[in-house]
């Protein structure tokens, strides 16, 4: 099950898709036994709306209605009590500033306005811990990891908070569950150099915000859980949610944020825009502005489509979505007036100057705004300019008296040379170096040899594993850095000269570059998957790369040796070369599964596919009128299926085709006429009609494969059928 949304749905579900909200009990509500009938529920009860002609509404321009809780008052004695409770942990003379606490209200009145009175306390004392975090990693000290001071009072609130709901006899595990796997960890940041496209940015910071966090602790709030039906339902609500979040912080926080960019590393839309996109910092702002906009009209979209094809929705949900929507507006109004995004007007000038496009982006930011550090490190900060001021003029003074003593009185016995920096480097010799080299040749080999089949395969496969929007997303970006490396090792192996009719990535950036960026490849997808922090997932990523690359050995063993394989032998190493790349496909998609599609047996499928997949791939490279370029694998001396089924058939047709391979130069493509001579001998011995057979055959054990999967789900799937049709189309061999 996929742990980073397990904590919203850790409860028990019922089967039933009529069953769709579980209400919290509290002390108070009495138990039965009788299931109450359903009746309307009110939506707005401790709220309050924002009035239009609100003076601090000047200059919002969400088109959502914001509302405040009615016990604001409340919200902020969490606040005050959170902010007591840190500074006798941090051992601090001054008071930490609250996280929360604005001149408009609480932040917690904002992000739930309709939270349950006698929780709202504690809901803003927990909403402040998700602003406890200095995104610094632990350092060593001999073998033993040393945590910051802030990690440690980040743990040790949490567990006084976890008390404190035991005393109020208030069941806050799930919670606390899941602020433990999602907030104690930082998960790799978004910029421009890890993210493809804004998708990517969004699914990233999805995971580096914990969001989940939010929706967990809003559920407890509002005594309500969404279960596992219910997030199927109202993913794409949540989705454009999200969006509206994350955009909203960034334009809002941006003004304060780019001052620190410089200094440390901050997750952005509008710097992520100007690197990625090359904006200037002021069609950034208005391009995320418009994000804002275009995000909260889809939100509203999407809610009234769930409206209306589920007139029987349960009114809990529907509470669930109305409330939202001014949460929406509530973050958009709190963000214009917080005290923590305002820029001192004491600002230096140093401080202020515009963020370029070569700035590196990406900090440990939450949904619901940057870190508390912002004043620690402009503090720092100041003292670090005023320092420097004050040695640049002891400097200069030191000069000037140097300048009036002979040079002979300021030698000194003993001392050497003094390195300086060359005229025109910048004065701190510590350059920061992007990924742009490493990434490069990846982006270019996906350039050049892009396939849908993956990624078709991966939108018939969901009909089934219902896998959420973000996961989906980083799933999408595994199989598609996997399929770049293995195409830069292949064509490094295969010393190519083309692929698909283009210069491949090693011979435009050369063989060293490429394995290393391959290397690297693997490491990042890794980490990728790692984040997910679903169990199970990255072991079976690696059992395939492993079974994909001990697969691969002896493909390229039997061509090194000019060894010719049993046909048995063959077919192992295609299951594991290609089929365990279909396996990680299908077991990255089950593992993040909120669908039935977790307990389908997909093994047969993914066995089928990456046999089909291979020797299709290597059939149409022998046809002289198909759409591969003709004798590519003989070009590169591969062992194919028919070039296997011929020799094990013909002995006299394997001294020549395997005579031919040895005199091959290295590097060097065949000549035409001898592969044509290589194809005839397939044909004459009939290996090609055989391989068309075969080709046939697994096509029909594909379609058979996906016929149980069918039954066992209990639904049809057109799109995968789509996907299994085209790739069982092959022309029959000529004559």
């Amino acid at each position: 099950m996929f742990k980073q949304y397990s904590h919203i749905l850790s409860h028990k579900r019922r089967r039933s898709r009529a069953s769709t909200v579980q209400v919290l009990s509290t002390p108070s509500e009495p138990a039965s036994d009788v299931p109450p009938a359903p009746e309307p529920v009110e939506v707005w009860t401790h709220s309050q709306p924002i009035a239009d002609d609100e003076p601090h509404r000047e200059g919002c321009f969400t088109t959502l209605s914001p509302r405040i809780h009615k016990y604001d008052h409340v919200a902020q004695r969490g606040s005050d009590r959170f902010v007591e409770d840190l500074q006798a942990t941090l051992q601090t003379s001054e008071p930490p500033a609250s996280y929360l606490a604005s001149p408009v209200g609480n932040y917690a009145s904002f992000l739930y306005p309709e939270c349950l009175p006698e929780r709202l306390e504690v809901v803003a004392y927990l909403t402040e811990l998700c602003g406890l975090h200095d995104g610094k990693p632990p350092t060593e000290s001999a073998d033993v990891p040393v945590e910051s001071p802030r990690t440690v009072a980040r743990k040790a609130l949490l567990d006084k908070a976890l008390a404190q709901l035991s005393e109020k006899e208030i069941d806050g595990h799930e919670i606390i569950d899941c602020y433990r796997s999602n907030w104690l960890v930082t998960p790799d940041v978004p910029t421009a150099e890890n993210c493809a496209n804004l998708d990517d940015y969004v699914a990233r910071r999805r995971l580096n915000a914990g969001i989940d966090v939010y929706w967990t602790l809003m559920g407890f709030a509002h005594g309500t859980r969404l279960g596992k039906e219910d997030q199927a339902v109202v993913r794409d609500a949540l989705d454009a949610a999200e969006r509206t979040m994350f955009f909203t912080n960034d334009y809002y926080s941006w003004p304060k944020e780019k001052r620190l960019a410089k200094k440390r590393p901050i997750a952005n839309v509008i710097l992520f825009l100007m690197q990625h996109q090359h904006m200037s910092e002021d069609d950034a702002t208005a391009k995320t502005k418009q994000l804002v906009l275009d995000n909260e009209a889809e939100f509203v979209r999407r809610r009234d489509a769930l409206y209306q094809a589920t007139p029987d929705l349960a009114p809990q949900l529907r509470k669930w979505m109305e409330v939202l929507g001014a949460a929406l507006a509530g973050i958009h109004y709190w963000c214009k007036n917080a005290p923590r995004y305002a820029v001192p007007e004491t600002a230096e000038e140093s401080e202020v100057e515009e963020v370029e496009v070569e700035v590196e982006g990406g900090s440990s930011s939450s949904a619901e705004g940057d870190d508390d550090d912002d004043d620690e490190d402009e503090e720092e900060s100041s003292d670090d300019e005023t320092s420097a001021d004050d040695a640049e003029e002891e400097s200069q003074e030191d000069s000037e008296a140097e300048d009036r003593e002979p040079v002979a009185e300021r030698a000194e016995p003993g001392e050497g040379a003094v390195w300086t920096p060359l005229a025109g480097e910048d004065e701190s010799p510590d350059s920061q170096l992007d990924t742009s080299a490493l990434l490069a040749p990846t982006s270019y080999a996906r350039a050049i040899a892009a396939t849908a089949l993956q990624t078709d395969l991966i939108a018939a496969l969901n009909v089934w594993t219902q896998v959420p929007s973000r996961p989906l997303a980083s799933i999408k970006q595994v199989i598609t850095a996997v399929q770049d490396a293995t195409h830069m090792l292949e064509d490094l192996q295969d010393q190519a000269s083309l692929r698909e009719g283009r210069t491949p990535a090693p011979l435009v950036y050369g063989p060293a570059q490429c394995l290393n960026s391959a290397a690297y490849t693997f490491v990042r997808v890794a980490r990728i998957v790692s984040t997910l922090n679903c169990p199970g997932m990255l072991d079976g990523l690696l059992q395939d790369l492993e079974a994909h690359f001990v697969g691969q050995s002896w493909e390229l063993n039997w061509r090194f040796s000019t060894h010719c394989p049993a046909e048995g032998e063959y077919l192992a190493m295609v299951d594991q070369r290609s089929g365990a790349l279909f396996r990680m496909l299908m077991r990255l998609m089950q593992a993040a599964s909120m669908g039935g599609g977790s307990t389908l047996d997909l093994e047969p499928l993914a066995k089928a596919l990456g046999r089909l997949s291979q020797i299709r791939h290597e059939y149409l490279g022998l046809l002289a009128d198909s759409s591969r370029p003709f004798g590519q694998d003989l070009d590169h001396g591969r062992v194919t299926y028919p070039v296997v089924r011929a020799c094990n058939l013909d002995p006299a047709s394997k001294v020549v085709i395997f005579g031919i391979f040895r005199q091959k130069t290295e590097g060097a493509a065949l000549p035409v006429e001898s592969k044509r001579q290589i194809v005839s001998l397939v044909h004459q011995t009939g290996a090609l009609q055989a391989t068309y057979d075969l080709l046939r055959q697994l096509g029909r054990q594909v379609t058979h494969a996906l016929s149980d999967l069918e039954t066992a789900a209990e639904e049809l799937n057109p799109a995968l059928r789509a996907v299994v049709k085209a790739l069982a189309d092959v022309p029959a061999p000529g004559p």
